[in-house]
């Protein structure tokens, strides 16, 4: 029912890839890209990403993930999409060690469309650990503007 239905859903369904690059204040010129999947039926948008093999040798500072395929919606929780990560080697945890973290799907004038990750107990985004063996996965559903 819901594959037959889909496209008579107020923005139809579509499946595609987008370009994810690994970016943010401490990024090196040169960005890393991983390239995701996503599925759009109606507004509800879901994406998935997998990096396994990330070399972030010169990246430090807050993680931004940019390229989202659409713009989240900035009236839903005020612009910020909760979904899951999973990474080894990915990044550090400078506020509480043993916080688990979150991906964002959210929105700003200077990264567009983006992920960023966060600490569950506290404010502070986390940071890329600056080495040779990143690996990322994360899965967010998200409302689209």
């Amino acid at each position: 029912y819901v594959d037959t239905h889909a496209n008579s859903v107020s923005g139809g369904q579509s499946t595609g890839t987008w370009t994810a690059t690994f970016d943010g204040p401490g990024a090196p010129s040169t960005k890393l890209t991983a390239t995701g999947n996503y599925v759009k039926t109606g507004k509800l948008v879901h994406v998935v990403l997998h990096a396994p093999a990330l070399n972030l040798a010169g990246y430090s500072d807050e993680i931004r993930i940019t390229g989202l395929p659409f713009k989240p919606d900035p009236n839903i929780s005020g612009g910020f999409h909760l979904g899951k990560i999973h990474a080894v080697s990915f990044m550090v945890n400078n506020a509480h060690a043993d916080d688990g973290l979150v991906s964002v799907a959210t929105y700003d004038s200077t990264y567009g469309n983006h992920i960023e990750v966060f600490s569950e107990q506290v404010l502070q985004k986390t940071h890329y650990l600056n080495n040779n063996s990143g690996r990322v996965t994360i899965s967010i559903t998200y409302i689209a503007e």
